[in-house]
């Protein structure tokens, strides 16, 4: 099947500085920068991540076929894919989504099989992927949820699955996060950034 082609990290928008970091102005709500810093933070988040799960995929979704289609949504730099394309055939179709690819590499740089694509997980989904995929994948996106309701965003990723497919959702119980300090240093930012957290979770 053919798909649009996108240039990733091309025509990246105009740049602003702020607190020394260069960042993209790019049209949306996310509260994060997309900068060399928040690549090298994307990806080492996705290792450690990796680390601590012992997995990419869970044990229990099955991963064979030929024609295996895996999704990931709010894909960043797209390190997932890529590290998921090292361990499955060349006939897998990956498809990452993002509201931005700003962060994603250029085309030479991704695996042959990996394709990127703009989507806003807040929208319908591309007609041409709504019941396409076996595995969709998201992780650490409860910070976008608006409203503290994950129903449309999650009415949005069972669209691309196809029936039996599996949505892989990884995310921090940030509630049951606790900080522990060396006894007499405060450490009040990280104590206003969880209590921030805990008041959005309830």
């Amino acid at each position: 099947m053919d798909y649009p082609t996108v240039e990733c990290g091309r025509d990246v928008p105009a740049v602003s500085n702020e607190q020394g970091r260069n960042y993209t102005k790019a049209s949306d709500e996310y509260a994060l920068m997309r900068d060399c810093d928040a690549n090298s933070r994307l990806t080492a988040q996705h290792y450690l991540w990796k680390n601590l799960l012992g997995y990419l995929v869970h044990p229990d979704i099955p991963m064979h076929g030929d024609d295996l289609k895996v999704a990931d949504v709010a894909t960043g730099n797209g390190i997932w894919l890529q590290d998921l394309a090292e361990d499955i055939p060349l006939s897998a179709e990956l498809h990452g989504f993002d509201i931005s690819l700003d962060q994603v590499g250029p085309r030479p740089w991704l695996q042959a099989n990996i394709h990127m694509h703009t989507w806003d997980i807040f929208e319908e989904p591309p007609s041409q992927f709504r019941g396409f995929f076996d595995i969709v994948h998201v992780r650490l996106i409860t910070f976008v949820v608006r409203n503290n309701d994950p129903r449309p965003v999650l009415k949005n990723l069972t669209k691309l699955l196809k029936p039996g497919g599996y949505l892989q959702w990884d995310e921090v119980d940030a509630i049951g996060c606790s900080i522990k300090t060396v006894p007499g240093v405060k450490a009040e930012n990280l104590d206003a950034l969880f209590a921030q957290l805990n008041r959005r979770d309830t």
